[in-house]
């Protein structure tokens, strides 16, 4: 009959490669979750993207609307200042 002491049981355990450990492989699931979830995020993201809600004649006319109130904003002000 033998008696597992302490001593013992860490020389059984210092024996075991790394691979055959639990731990390792626990720390190094948490980051490979994080990479995998991040590829299944990017498939779905270029699998399904997100609609154009306008087009390129109602892009054009937001857009010299937007170049048009700096304009509108400085007469304004021109105007105020002037009285």
């Amino acid at each position: 009959m033998t008696v597992r002491t302490p001593n013992t049981r860490q020389s059984i355990h210092q024996n075991i490669p790394w691979y055959r450990q639990f731990w390792p492989w626990f720390i190094i699931s948490i980051p490979a979750t994080a990479v995998i979830g991040g590829f299944i995020m990017l498939f779905i993201a270029i699998r399904h993207p997100d609609p154009v809600i306008i087009d390129a004649a109602e892009y054009q006319q937001l857009k010299n609307e937007l170049r048009a109130q700096p304009a509108k904003a400085e007469a304004a002000s021109d105007t105020q200042q002037h009285n």
